[in-house]
């Protein structure tokens, strides 16, 4: 294919793991898991809940261009190991294809 240049292979270990890959589920998880286990009073449950509910908006905030509300690179890196790690485990093919857009910047302003 004309103007096609094949860019170089990505080894899986090379790949840094996002935030939320596969094998590490969101902070806010684990933490309403163990809550879940707890036998907590009314009033501790609505300060657990006010938390739980900080931390989460603190994980978007991680993962979210604060302008513009976008995934930020952490989030494409998190979402890029996710998708390698399920085509290596349904043994099917991965392709990640990016565009360079020259001028974008004078666009976007």
């Amino acid at each position: 294919m004309k103007g096609f240049q094949e860019g170089p292979a990505v080894e899986s270990e090379k790949v840094p793991k996002g935030p939320h890959s596969p094998e590490e589920p969101k902070v806010s998880d684990k933490v309403a898991k163990f809550l879940e286990g707890l036998d907590l009073s009314q009033k501790k449950q609505q300060e657990a809940a006010a938390l739980l509910k900080e931390i989460e908006s603190l994980e978007t905030r991680a993962l979210t261009d604060e302008l513009t509300g976008l995934p930020n690179r952490a989030a494409f890196l998190g979402e890029l190991a996710r998708w390698q790690s399920l085509s290596e485990r349904k043994g099917q093919d991965f392709c990640l294809v990016a565009f360079d857009l020259d001028g974008f910047k004078f666009c976007s302003n």
